[in-house]
């Protein structure tokens, strides 16, 4: 994944925005514990299905890099 500054990962209407130049491997999503909870390779992350709370987004691109983030779903 690109530099984290010029790609805001965020959601909306509960859906999860990964923005990255290079093709995603995958998205895994993990609660606060570090349980796996949802897996995806898609850009677009419907979340509607997760509570509220703070979840933890690891996103690994085509050229192995991995970027983690913290987000809270309102």
């Amino acid at each position: 994944v690109t530099d984290w500054a010029h790609y805001n990962h965020g959601y909306t209407n509960n859906i999860l925005n990964i923005g990255t130049d290079n093709d995603i491997v995958s998205v895994n999503i993990y609660n606060i514990s570090g349980k796996k909870i949802k897996t995806s390779s898609e850009t677009q992350i419907n979340i509607s299905a997760l509570d509220k709370g703070t979840y933890i987004v690891e996103v690994i691109d085509n050229e192995g890099n991995i970027d983690t983030r913290k987000f809270i779903k309102l």
